[in-house]
């Protein structure tokens, strides 16, 4: 069993972000029309991206 960030956050009670997350660069963006765009150089973000989206580059 390992517990996700989400429910290590809820059971801590801390409301703030770790540091190692505010300094990450990148970000998506997510139209209304449900087209997302991943800016990252992270392979492994592009992976977990792709299990949720249709990769088109």
């Amino acid at each position: 069993f390992y517990p996700t960030r989400l429910a290590l956050n809820i059971a801590s009670g801390k409301n703030e972000p770790l540091k190692r997350d505010i300094e990450k660069e990148g970000y998506i963006v997510v139209e209304t029309n449900y087209r997302v765009y991943a800016y990252t150089d992270s392979s492994l973000q592009v992976a977990l991206l792709g299990l949720f989206c249709e990769m088109l580059y």
